[in-house]
């Protein structure tokens, strides 16, 4: 099993070094509309890295982001 502090120190690696193809971008993008309303079909290809996805969403939805990380602090 992977560990957060690998993922956040390989967050510059392709994606594709994951092997994510366009049946799990599909269904990332099917999963990331549920909480961030219609999305670009094309998102997974238009950011190379989980860097540039995190940064795209971060930017574009920030008061979104804000409440998802508050949901996650707990009491």
């Amino acid at each position: 099993m992977v560990q957060w502090g690998e993922l956040v120190g390989q967050a510059d690696e392709p994606l594709e070094r994951y092997g994510i193809d366009s049946i799990i971008v599909t269904r990332l993008t099917d999963e990331l509309e549920k909480s961030f309303g219609p999305l670009s079909k094309t998102i997974f290809f238009e950011h190379a890295s989980m860097r540039e996805v995190a940064e795209y969403f971060y930017e574009t939805f920030p008061e979104k982001i804000g409440e998802i990380m508050s949901e996650g602090a707990g009491p």
